[in-house]
């Protein structure tokens, strides 16, 4: 016979030998080391004399082995708290922490041996669960905290629990509404600046050319219709309307007198408005559009300017005038604003006067410039 050969005998006799001298706690500790031990294994150590300890309980526990813990438990483990020299574990806690169902069983059946503690550990838990409420209203624990109650325990805390969900689902709800309302407007304000964007590309060839050649008397007739129409109708859009349309008549004033002090200085006001016009039909600033020429792209500046920019780049650029740009600028987007709000309301009243719209859907409608 090989050593090797030997040495493997010698280490499966080794086996039972080992065994043998064991104590009996020890091979309970054996055996749930390896997962091995069995309910009847345990019952035979326990009465040859094996101590029962919190850190056994503990490891049968976590091993899910359910027949072990039942066999501690009726052998005296306390399921509620168990403490020696070993460290201290609940298997309530446990269970109640992990959803076990069989283990919580366990505990119930023996609350009558340990009333006090019982009463004590159950409360601890709800008391953590309605703690917890507001920062996860969605824990997984009612079925647990309900077990709790048909066993006859910590039933003061059950309306302490039903107020703090009810005050979380308000919470909630409060917050909901905020998002939605919150969302309602960030696409309203989306909605506005593109329609605003496009209004601003047509201002000032189509849409302020169309104004001046109306004359005095039909630009105010048309005015007063739809400004009649938002008085009965739709009073929180008309306040909007009517403070965009001083806003923009400010800033068109300020314009006509910026325009004539630059004239008068020799600045190139009609090259200026052509510039503000590029900007506005391109959707650029001032900045990126001097970048641009700066830059020398000739594809992309013919695309978005034309040969008359591209070509004269440099008398562009020697003319072009901030001041100007950014006064222009401003009364472009005042100008876009109040024809924003002035389209609104000659849309509405034009539904209104075909039928397609009612006085309630108005109502509707009008409470979203509330607060403009």
């Amino acid at each position: 016979m090989t050593p090797t050969k030997l040495a493997g005998l010698l280490a499966v006799a080794a086996v039972p030998f080992l065994a043998s001298c064991m104590t009996p706690t020890e091979k309970i500790a054996r055996g749930l080391d390896e997962y091995s031990l069995t309910a009847n294994e345990a019952q035979a150590a326990i009465a040859e004399g094996a101590e029962i300890s919190a850190a056994f309980l503990k490891k049968a526990a976590s091993r899910g082995n359910v027949a072990v813990v039942e066999l501690f438990v009726a052998k005296g483990a306390n399921p509620w708290e168990m403490k020696d020299a070993t460290g201290t574990f609940s298997l309530f806690n446990y269970a109640a922490i992990h959803c076990r169902e069989a283990y919580l069983k366990i505990c119930f059946d023996t609350q009558a041996l340990y009333p006090e503690l019982a009463e004590k550990q159950a409360t601890a838990y709800v008391e953590f669960v309605i703690s917890k409420l507001s920062q996860d209203p969605n824990l997984r624990v009612a079925n647990v905290c309900s077990r709790i109650w048909e066993a006859g325990l910590a039933l003061p805390t059950k309306a302490k629990m039903e107020a703090e969900q009810k005050r979380v689902a308000e919470e909630e709800a409060r917050l909901e509404k905020e998002r939605i309302e919150r969302e309602r407007k960030e696409a309203l304000e989306t909605l506005k600046e593109l329609e605003t964007s496009a209004l601003s590309v047509r201002m000032i060839e189509e849409i302020l050319a169309g104004e001046k050649k109306l004359s005095k008397e039909e630009s105010s007739r048309g005015r007063v219709l739809i400004e009649t129409f938002g008085e009965e109708q739709m009073p929180a859009l008309l306040e909007s309307y009517k403070k965009a349309r001083q806003a923009f008549l400010e800033a068109d004033a300020n314009l006509n007198e910026l325009v004539a002090a630059l004239r008068a200085e020799g600045i190139n006001t009609k090259l200026n408005f052509k510039i503000l016009e590029v900007c506005a039909k391109n959707l650029l600033t001032f900045e990126e559009f001097v970048a641009d020429l700066k830059e020398g792209n000739q594809t992309k500046c013919l695309a978005r300017y034309g040969n008359e920019f591209w070509w004269q780049r440099e008398a562009v650029l020697a003319a072009a005038n901030d001041i100007f740009q950014a006064a222009g600028s401003r009364w472009l987007d005042l100008a876009a604003e109040y024809w924003r709000l002035r389209y609104k309301l000659t849309d509405y009243y034009s539904l209104f006067k075909i039928g397609a719209i009612t006085p309630d859907e108005l109502a509707a409608r009008d409470a979203e410039f509330s607060g403009n």
